[in-house]
């Protein structure tokens, strides 16, 4: 049996992995060369967007008594499984898990393997992932103790070669406002809050597996966890985003973000390095993977009231997912990006309320704060089908992405007006 560090450790490993994405893999490089001198201060503001975000949601949903529900049941009933199970199905089968496969495929097998068709490719990759979530309670300590590792390893041999042997030096320029902006912007839009909030069903799950003491204990151990996730990501991200600034001098300033990662992998480490980095997108993405297919089977299952069983539910979305990242996907994206757009904020402003007590905050400003943001991405909704960019592109934080923040504001303020003088629940409507 495992100790309780060694535990703690790989619980942070896997959190680490499930969250460090391929598309997380390329915005800290082309973050760092757009930014320049100032490539610590955007890397900065990505860092707090992505890596703090992440890690203050998985505590914020292990300190509650039903996990997730605890945050999104303020909601009531039906809207609040209505609200998860979008979540879950456009980070899970219809997006992100098609996605892992699709991008593994371009970026690691396609260049060594170009004979390699893809429709293989995606069954061989959705059968190992079908593989290793069949058994729920092993995996956590398959990405923490096998997987992570490996990924950890292969991008500290990246980045050591180029923090030791740099490529060029890093330019002065880039405004630091931009920076700043294009950091905070860059690091909200990969909504890997969401992403803690979906893994967070199965870390709690697996964390309850080790039979500790009492709940207080099992808490520890995921913000432990979580510390040492977040503390592996903010390392990694900075290492990637100082090899994207030393050579802003070097490579053209419309260079794609893939191209800049795979140009520093082969001139760091030559041809070894397309090699190193085809392991490490594999590892990213393959970890993702295994974490949503799981994370999604789970939560189907509790949603069924295990009428349908995990297993199923993996084969389900494994074959989904086989069949979608071959027909498609970009348009499947494009449908997806405005049900993300709609929830995220929502998500978002629960979270925050889940952090304060009910005395700071009382139940009438909370229901006008969810009210507010519904409203928000409804108008939002709205523009986006008619094409009408008139108003909300004009609104207080619109330019980082975060014009909701005024109506979630706005709405809690009255709603605790309201509350002062009519019942809470009679006032907003809300309930089963």
């Amino acid at each position: 049996m495992k100790s309780k560090l060694s535990s703690t450790f790989v619980v942070g490993f896997a959190v680490f992995a499930m969250l460090f994405g391929a598309g997380n893999l390329v915005f800290p490089p082309y973050l760092g060369m757009q930014s320049k001198s100032n490539w610590i201060y955007g890397f900065l503001g990505f860092a707090v967007m992505d890596v703090v975000l992440a890690v203050i949601v998985m505590n914020v949903i292990a300190s509650k008594k039903d996990g997730a529900d605890g945050i999104v049941g303020i909601m009531g009933n039906h809207l609040s499984k209505l609200l998860m199970l979008a979540l879950y199905i456009c980070i899970g089968p219809l997006v992100a898990i098609p996605r892992t496969a699709a991008t593994t495929y371009e970026l690691s097998v396609a260049p060594l393997a170009p004979q390699m068709n893809s429709v293989v490719f995606s069954i061989v990759f959705f059968g190992i992932v079908l593989l290793l979530c069949i058994r729920p309670s092993k995996i956590i300590d398959i990405i923490g103790a096998v997987l992570a590792p490996i990924l950890l390893v292969t991008l500290g041999v990246l980045i050591v070669k180029g923090i030791l042997h740099p490529l060029g030096s890093i330019a002065h320029g880039g405004a630091l406002y931009t920076s700043v902006h294009t950091g905070i912007t860059t690091g909200y839009q990969t909504m890997d809050a969401i992403a803690a909030l979906a893994f967070s069903i199965l870390i709690i799950a697996q964390v309850k597996e080790y039979k500790l003491k009492n709940k207080s204990e099992e808490r520890k151990m995921i913000r432990h966890a979580c510390y040492i996730a977040g503390a592996a990501l903010v390392l990694i991200y900075g290492g990637l985003a100082y090899l994207g600034a030393s050579v802003s001098e070097i490579y053209p300033k419309d260079m794609s973000r893939t191209d800049i990662i795979i140009n520093l992998a082969k001139d760091l480490l030559g041809p070894a390095g397309l090699v190193m980095l085809s392991v490490i997108v594999a590892a990213a993405c393959l970890t993702t993977a295994i974490g949503l297919v799981s994370s999604c089977a789970t939560y189907l299952e509790k949603l069924t009231e295990k009428k349908v069983s995990y297993k199923v539910f993996c084969t389900i979305v494994c074959v989904f997912s086989a069949f979608l990242c071959n027909v498609g996907l970009d348009n499947i994206i494009a449908l997806a990006a405005p049900i993300l757009d709609f929830i995220y904020p929502i998500l978002l402003v629960l979270i925050f309320l889940a952090t304060v007590k009910e005395s700071v905050v009382s139940r009438a400003a909370r229901y006008g704060a969810i009210t507010g943001v519904i409203l928000f991405v409804i108008a939002q909704a709205i523009e986006n089908i008619t094409h009408v960019y008139s108003v909300i592109a004009t609104m207080p934080l619109a330019s980082y992405g975060f014009a909701w923040i005024l109506p979630a504001v706005a709405g809690l303020v009255i709603g605790a007006l309201i509350g002062r003088f009519v019942p809470a629940r009679e006032a907003m409507g809300y309930g089963n």
